[in-house]
């Protein structure tokens, strides 16, 4: 594998590339407050045998490139938590890449199993549309709650194995109840603003050595979940990252220098809008 797809492999492991919407956005109404001390019981009550589907561009700079992408979701319900099969492609330019994700979460969201060999990383994606990690007992309007990030994996690629660190904050905020117009239907939602700050150390060992990357980001942007089942009804997310790579060891090993190291700063744009749920 050359050096440059060892890059996009790793930078879709933080998924820097970014979308934005030229489509589906609708509009956003903003109605009254129902007052301070609303308290909006909300977890993810997804309706049986029912596919939610999702439209998701995103935008990443430098290079002004844009990807387009459609996740499915079925999920089944055994009373206590959520099963799901998640089922994404991403086309860029003229290149399409298709990937499935099972995972099991709690009606928090909490991820609690996912399929072996998995890369699925939702804290550093915004794309992804189970992100929220509601607060036990229910959220309060205007209230706040935070999430500790601290997740150590790895994962086989077709000739690199890949070992992962992430740590990092999640801090939320709820923004009460508001009304989403997407396509053709309309949501009462709550919005709930989000703000990731994170660390991912990643190392894989390659045929040639190893090659250590850390990805420093933040992601800031507002979700909008259904009052009643908290499913994602839309999301804007905005991503900023420097990617910092090291491939001392591997061109030591090649011959080539003791040592030499690179890094990416990138920045993309996030939407994300229900389209399908039956």
């Amino acid at each position: 594998m050359s050096d440059k797809n060892k890059m996009i492999l790793i930078m879709a492991i933080i998924s820097t590339l970014g979308l934005i919407c030229i489509g589906l956005i609708g509009y956003i109404s903003y109605p009254q407050i129902t007052g301070n001390n609303e308290l909006y019981n909300l977890e993810y009550a997804y309706q049986p045998n029912t596919i939610y589907s999702y439209d998701i561009v995103q935008t990443i700079e430098p290079g002004d490139e844009i990807v387009f992408m459609n996740i499915s979701m079925l999920a089944s319900d055994d009373g206590e938590d959520v099963r799901i099969n998640m089922i994404s492609n991403a086309t860029k330019d003229e290149d399409y890449v298709l990937s499935t994700n099972n995972v099991t979460i709690d009606r928090r969201g909490n991820l609690i199993k996912q399929d072996k060999n998995s890369d699925f990383l939702p804290e550093v994606r915004p794309e992804i549309p189970i992100r929220i990690i509601y607060p036990e007992g229910g959220v309060i309007n205007h209230s706040s709650w935070v999430i500790n990030l601290n997740k150590t994996g790895s994962y086989i690629t077709s000739n690199e194995i890949i070992e992962y660190n992430l740590t990092g904050v999640v801090a939320y905020y709820c923004k009460g109840l508001q009304t989403v117009k997407v396509k053709d239907n309309t949501f009462s939602c709550i919005c709930i603003e989000s703000n990731t700050t994170y660390n991912l150390y990643t190392k894989s060992n390659t045929s040639n050595g190893y090659l250590y990357a850390m990805a420093t980001g933040k992601i800031d942007g507002s979700n909008w979940v259904d009052a009643e089942k908290g499913f994602l009804v839309k999301a804007v997310y905005n991503q900023n990252s420097t990617l910092s790579q090291d491939y001392s060891d591997i061109c030591k090993k090649m011959g080539l220098f003791n040592s030499f190291k690179a890094e990416i700063p990138t920045s993309a744009h996030v939407t994300s809008d229900i389209i399908k749920y039956s």
